[in-house]
């Protein structure tokens, strides 16, 4: 569509897609004697929507101001599974890049160990919790892990030979793990995280922490339920900086005529400058969780022969 002199413009599209007998490799119990089977293993359908805004904000001789706004939703959903699954892999009826989480029964006032639940009951049996699918009593669905909502919003500034322009990206319905403390890998590799400060030491922490204690020897199962469970999801929402260009564009030539000249470009150029905003409350960028984010910058030159 075009509005008002070609001021604004854009599309929308709309898209339903249904994909049958899915190709995969899907987790098996080891109880089967193999621990993955490939093959036509699901039943997936999706739909989404692609909103695409260009406005023409000031038009003049010497200065102009445009912006282009992107906004796409995308919502899938499994609707077939054809081989088992471990509690936190796929279930039937949620995305396929479900956040599946263990439920949070707090700290052991008296070691500190993680707890869960089991049959409607506060646990520490950490094995059977794992291997136990029940959603809304052990397993919770925090959401997609994948951005529901996601685009970006572009504005392009020009004044006389100067160009100038920005791009802010934004990622919003989706949620993810914080890292934490991991004791089977601080004990064996020597890899630590500043959890392990704030980790459970005498009966009354369990009111202010939700480290567990260090045990020793690690037990992988203690680690793994602590590590993948909803006391640790974040809201992924944010709003990132992508990048910045300014450009110098000027002629040379003897001649004035534009014909007659060799148009010429400088230009600097920053990408990937982090984030804005978060939603997340630890202040964690949920792109980028184990290293800072790389910035690239830019100086180049262009012209046409």
């Amino acid at each position: 569509f075009v509005l008002f002199g070609n001021r604004l413009s854009g599309s929308l599209e709309y898209y339903y897609k249904k994909g049958r007998d899915i190709i995969g490799s899907s987790p098996l119990p080891p109880s089967t004697g193999i621990t993955t089977f490939r093959g036509n293993s699901a039943d997936i359908s999706g739909n989404g929507m692609d909103l695409s805004l260009n406005s023409r904000n000031i038009v003049r001789a010497n200065f102009s101001w445009q912006t282009n706004f992107l906004l796409s939703r995308t919502i899938d959903k499994i609707d077939d599974y054809k081989a088992n699954t471990s509690p936190l892999g796929f279930h039937v009826g949620y995305p396929y890049n479900g956040l599946f989480t263990f439920r949070w029964a707090g700290l052991d006032p008296e070691n500190g160990d993680p707890r869960g639940y089991l049959n409607g009951a506060v646990s520490s049996d950490w094995g059977s919790i794992a291997n136990t699918d029940s959603l809304g009593d052990n397993i919770v669905y925090n959401g997609s892990r994948t951005p529901v909502y996601f685009g970006s919003l572009r504005n392009s500034l020009s004044f006389g030979n100067w160009s100038f322009s920005f791009n802010l990206i934004y990622k919003l319905g989706h949620y993810f793990l914080a890292p934490t403390v991991n004791y089977g890998s601080l004990y064996s590799l020597s890899s630590s995280h500043i959890d392990y400060n704030r980790r459970w030491k005498q009966p009354g922490d369990e009111a202010i922490t939700i480290i567990p204690s260090a045990a020793y020897p690690a037990n992988f199962a203690r680690d793994n339920f602590f590590t993948n469970a909803d006391v640790l999801v974040q809201n992924g929402a944010q709003l990132r900086l992508q990048d910045i260009q300014v450009t110098y564009d000027f002629r040379i030539g003897k001649s004035t005529h534009p014909l007659n000249t060799r148009l010429c470009s400088i230009y600097l150029y920053a990408n990937n400058l982090g984030l804005v905003w978060k939603a997340n409350r630890q202040g964690l960028d949920p792109e980028y969780l184990d290293l800072a984010p790389q910035r690239y910058f830019s100086l180049g030159f262009k012209t046409s022969f």
